[in-house]
């Protein structure tokens, strides 16, 4: 089962629209993904935590979203 793998994967926020972010959010849970930019390419989203905060999203996954960058590197560990 494909799905079955998601737990292992980490999917950014840039995806142009709030449906596919609840989407995306609902199948891989709010843990799995973190903020996106795309900088320094002008392609990205040009608010990219107004856009987490306007999703739809429960308060609390958007929170998560926002802090998962700040706890993956934390949790890093360097050789």
């Amino acid at each position: 089962d494909p799905l079955g793998h998601l737990p292992k994967l980490y999917f950014d926020t840039v995806v142009f629209d709030h449906g596919v972010l609840r989407h995306v959010v609902e199948q891989a849970g709010a843990s799995q993904v973190v903020l996106g930019t795309d900088y320094p390419f002008d392609m990205g989203e040009p608010d990219p935590v107004g856009f987490v905060r306007g999703s739809g999203l429960p308060e609390a996954e958007i929170e998560t979203i926002l802090g998962n960058g700040a706890r993956l590197l934390e949790e890093m560990q360097t050789p």
